[in-house]
């Protein structure tokens, strides 16, 4: 088995092979760098013990892996819910190939994902066929429930099941059929203008700091000098009493 279903299988593992949630959320910055972070969940009688707390617990399943995790470089914090809990992975990437490419997370809907780079766009879309929902199989997650997100700081042409804005949701569950397909195509140019946009936002940003900060300061200086003169004028007018 390779460790790309090994990843997958790590967390779902440790809350039984059955029932188990995934959330996935890939944000496009707007440099072009990509920020991952799955949640793997399953319900809280899971974590139940009266020895351990729901942190240890998904720590000692997690640390049998770490050299995996540690291996493709992904760090993993806790998701504590009313209703559901688990680890949450994240990973940061050079651009949406490189996720696509080497994250370990992309392929528990399809086993491999094609991500093609020209000089003015990336077009993902799925190489193999869907992995349909299995109760019975030992040697994948029987995964009922996937929400894959992925936000954008611009449109994109995709086939989504739901939209929101920019954000684009994939949805899996067991009912899903095998020829469920994958795609999205980025434009290289709006990437382009959206870090442009970044960048003289960030410098407006600084520009209104500076800014504020020269007012404040210009506030706070004649406060002071109206003060000194206040204070001024009353002891010149005390010395004449005297």
């Amino acid at each position: 088995m390779n460790k790309l279903k090994i990843i997958v299988l790590i967390i779902c593992t440790m809350f039984v092979l059955s029932g188990c949630t995934v959330r996935g959320e890939v944000t496009l910055n707007p440099d072009g760098t990509v920020e991952e972070s799955v949640s793997v969940l399953a319900n809280n009688r899971i974590f139940e013990s009266d020895a351990y707390s729901k942190e240890q617990l998904i720590d000692f399943a997690v640390e049998e892996h770490k050299a995996v995790l540690d291996f493709k470089k992904y760090s993993y914090d806790y998701v504590l819910g009313d209703d559901l809990s688990g680890a949450r992975v994240y990973k940061t990437y050079d651009n949406i190939c490189d996720y696509f490419g080497n994250s370990a997370f992309n392929q528990y809907v399809y086993k491999y994902m094609d991500c093609t780079e020209t000089d003015d766009y990336y077009e993902i879309k799925n190489a193999t066929n869907y992995i349909t929902y299995c109760s019975n199989c030992s040697d994948w997650p029987a995964l009922d429930d996937v929400e894959y997100k992925i936000v954008l700081p611009f449109s994109a042409e995709q086939n989504a099941d739901e939209t929101d804005g920019t954000t684009y949701v994939w949805k899996y569950d067991e009912n899903t059929p095998s020829d469920k397909s994958f795609y999205l195509r980025i434009s290289k140019d709006d990437i382009k203008d959206a870090h442009e946009e970044y960048l003289q936002n960030e410098e407006n940003k600084k520009t209104r700091n500076t800014i504020i900060m020269i007012f404040v300061g210009i506030i706070i200086l004649v406060v002071l000098v109206l003060v000194l003169i206040k204070l001024y004028k009353k002891h010149k007018r005390n010395k004449l009493e005297y």
